[in-house]
């Protein structure tokens, strides 16, 4: 279990790489220095540079803190709940920051209850973004940091935001996102995020599982499935549906997945 002082350094890591994120988005990478990403989390410059040597390193640890929560998240499933759909449940409260129900996860019926109201659906945000995968280089691809996470306005993750005070996703908004996560200084830092995120996640997974880490195949190769997961859902939608909940997106992702990922009928 994470004690006290490591959840208060976690805390601080995060609140320092939204801050980051959400001026650097407003305002280009030339336009923010580390004296104003530290004054916009509260906390001093020596602070932030305690924690980050850069300002890329800054933003790249929003994909690192994702991983995290699935990992916690996976750890405090029930042992009784399926592998797959614990992972997908684990992922899905990483977004939504509430636990979830394996049972919630379930494909929706088409004769269930009408969807919720768009400002009710849990919605990604800039410093999620950060999570598209960190080898691809497209301004549209995003980063395999956090894509779901990335607000503007610094602290909040973007599912406790009201519909009033969350960022208006137009083209150019988006377009800022997808700068910040092309700019070649970040690119090194989230390759070096997503190999410590995938031993976090491998870590988890052992321990649910009874297997070692570094001895058994499954932990690393489930871990490095996971990460792909979410990368792929988020650059899918930052690239086709910025305006919608990265929920749905995130739910067919892993339900494909735990099926084996079969290949759809017409395909090949």
């Amino acid at each position: 279990m994470t004690g006290l002082r490591e959840r208060k350094k976690r805390e601080t890591r995060l609140a320092l790489s939204r801050a980051a994120i959400g001026l650097l988005v407003a305002r280009g990478w030339d336009g923010v220095t580390v004296e104003e990403i530290a004054a916009a989390a509260n906390v001093s410059d020596r602070t932030f540079r305690n924690y980050f040597s850069s300002k890329a390193e800054a933003v790249a640890a929003s994909h690192l803190e994702r991983a995290l929560v699935v990992a916690d998240e996976l750890r405090s499933r029930p042992a009784e709940d399926p592998f797959w759909p614990a992972v997908r449940a684990a992922v899905r409260s990483s977004v939504t920051g509430a636990a979830v129900s394996t049972h919630d996860t379930a494909p929706a019926s088409p004769h269930s209850a009408a969807p919720a109201s768009p400002r009710d659906v849990p919605r990604a945000s800039p410093s999620d973004a950060v999570s598209a995968s960190p080898s691809k280089t497209e301004p549209a691809s995003g980063s395999s940091a956090d894509a779901a996470s990335i607000s503007p306005h610094g602290t909040a993750p973007a599912s406790t935001q009201s519909a009033a005070t969350a960022p208006a996703r137009d083209g150019a908004y988006m377009e800022r996102v997808k700068l910040v996560l092309s700019h070649p200084s970040l690119h090194a830092e989230l390759l070096r995020a997503d190999d410590m995120a995938k031993d976090e996640l491998a870590a988890a997974i052992a321990e649910r599982l009874g297997l070692d880490r570094e001895r058994d195949l499954f932990p690393q190769l489930a871990a490095s499935v996971v990460a792909a997961g979410v990368a792929t859902a988020m650059r899918f939608w930052m690239v086709n549906d910025p305006q919608g909940s990265v929920i749905d997106v995130m739910d067919r992702v892993f339900e494909e997945i735990g099926r084996g990922l079969p290949v759809p009928e017409g395909e090949s």
